[in-house]
C-alpha cells in the first residue's frame, strides 16, 4: 500500500494515502528536492527526470504525490472531463512486475469498493517497445477503472485511469500520448543511467597533514579560475554531468540520497554527491578527483607507490564553493555520508572556500 510521505526540514511526516483517482485532493508544494518547477508550468521529478506537465490534451494536472521519504515512489494526477488519470513512476528494490500488479489490483478493490468493482479482464501485450500488463474492471455508474503497467529501466511505470465507457477509446489514445511524455523524460535518464554499472569505492578520509592548508589552497584557486574562465568564455561548454540516483541513506536518522554522475552517452563521470531530502533545496556534498592534489602527490610519489588517487570533497552553495575534506581513493557512500552529517550538524572544519561570481575571486582560509 502506497503512503503518503512529505519531507518536512529533515523531519518526515506521514498521512494517509489518497485513492487512485485524486481529482478532489488540493494541490500540495512539493518538496523541492524531489520535484521543482519547470519554465512551461509543470513539474519534473528529479529522482528520474519524470516530466509532469501542467496539462497534456484534455487533462489538467491537479497534483504530484510522494509517496516513499526517498523520492523513489511518486506519482502524478490528471483530470479530463470524463476521465481521471494518475500516473506512477516507482524504482523497484525488490519483487517484479508481477507482485507490483498484484498489489495495485489490491489498492483498486480497496479503495474503490464502494463503487463495486468487478474484474472484467486481464491482458499482456506489447506496444512501443514496452511489455504491458493491464487489468480492466467494471465499476457502479457506468464506468471502468483500469490498471497499465510496464517496466522504465528497473522502475515500475503503472497507470491508474476511471472514464466513462462513452470515452473508453479515447482514453486508449490518451494513455499513449502520456507514454510518449514519459519516454522522452525519464526514460531517456533512466537508459542513460541504467548503461553503466556502479564503479567501484573503497576511498577512506585522507588522515590530516600539515600539506592541507596549502594543498586546500591551490585547489581553491584551481577551481574558482576555471569558473571565472567559464564565465568569461562565452563560447566556454562544459560538459553537463547527468546525476543519477544509486542508493538511499540514512544520515543521523534522517533522509539522504547518494547520486552518480555520467556524461551524455552514459559513462562514468567521476563524479558522486550526497544530498538531504528537505521540503527547500539545500546544499549537496560532490566528491571529484583532486587534480591539483594528485598532481603535487604524483611528483613526489617513489618507483612503486601504488597509492590511491586522492579525491577532494565540495560543499556547492550558490556561488561559494568550501572544501571540506581528501579522500585517498573514490570514498564509499557511508564515508562521504559521515562527512556530510558532520557538516550539517555543524562539525565538521572547512579547508578552504572561493566564490568566482565577481570578477574578483575570493577564496576564504579557515581560522587556525
Amino acid at each position: 500500500m502506497r503512503i503518503f510521505v512529505v519531507a518536512a526540514a529533515l523531519c518526515l511526516a506521514v498521512t494517509a494515502p489518497p485513492p487512485a483517482s485524486a481529482a478532489d485532493s488540493a494541490p500540495q508544494a512539493p518538496p523541492e528536492t524531489i520535484w521543482r518547477d519547470a519554465p512551461d508550468g509543470g513539474l519534473e521529478h528529479l529522482q528520474s527526470g519524470l516530466a509532469c506537465p501542467r496539462s497534456l490534451g484534455e487533462y489538467d494536472r491537479r497534483t504530484a504525490f510522494v509517496f516513499d521519504n526517498f523520492g523513489l515512489d511518486v506519482g502524478c494526477d490528471y483530470q479530463a472531463r470524463e476521465a481521471s488519470v494518475t500516473l506512477y513512476l516507482t524504482r523497484r528494490t525488490q519483487g517484479g512486475l508481477d507482485e507490483a500488479m498484484a498489489e495495485a489490483k489490491r489498492e483498486l478493490v480497496q479503495f474503490g469498493a464502494a463503487d463495486n468493482p468487478q474484474l472484467l479482464t486481464e491482458q499482456r501485450y506489447d506496444e512501443a517497445g514496452h511489455a504491458w500488463t493491464t487489468a480492466l474492471y467494471a465499476k457502479d455508474g457506468g464506468r471502468h477503472s483500469g490498471i497499465w503497467m510496464t517496466d522504465l529501466y528497473g522502475w515500475t511505470l503503472e497507470y491508474r485511469a476511471t472514464y466513462s465507457l462513452a470515452v473508453e477509446s479515447q482514453v486508449q489514445a490518451d494513455l499513449k500520448a502520456f507514454t510518449a511524455q514519459i519516454a522522452s523524460t525519464a526514460g531517456t535518464r533512466l537508459a542513460l543511467c541504467a548503461k553503466p554499472a556502479p564503479p567501484e569505492r573503497h576511498g577512506a578520509a585522507a588522515p590530516a597533514t600539515k600539506d592541507d592548508s596549502a594543498t586546500s589552497l591551490m585547489d581553491a584557486l584551481v577551481g574558482a579560475a576555471a569558473i571565472q574562465t567559464a564565465v568569461q568564455d562565452k563560447h566556454a561548454k562544459p560538459k553537463p554531468v547527468l546525476w543519477c540516483v544509486e542508493r538511499p541513506l540514512k544520515i543521523e536518522g534522517h533522509g539522504a540520497l547518494y547520486w552518480r554522475g555520467v556524461d551524455e552517452t552514459g559513462a562514468d563521470a567521476r563524479t558522486d554527491q550526497v544530498t538531504a531530502l528537505t521540503i527547500k533545496t539545500t546544499p549537496g556534498l560532490t566528491v571529484t578527483p583532486d587534480t591539483m592534489g594528485g598532481l603535487i602527490e604524483a611528483l613526489g610519489k617513489k618507483d612503486g607507490d601504488d597509492a590511491p588517487p586522492r579525491w577532494v570533497a565540495v560543499l556547492e552553495a550558490k556561488s561559494q564553493s568550501t572544501i571540506f575534506g581528501y579522500f585517498n581513493g573514490r570514498p564509499t557512500p557511508e564515508v562521504l555520508a559521515e562527512l556530510f552529517g558532520r557538516i550539517m550538524a555543524g562539525k565538521a572544519k572547512p579547508l578552504a572556500s572561493y566564490d568566482a561570481s565577481r570578477k574578483n575571486i575570493t577564496i576564504t582560509m579557515p581560522k587556525e
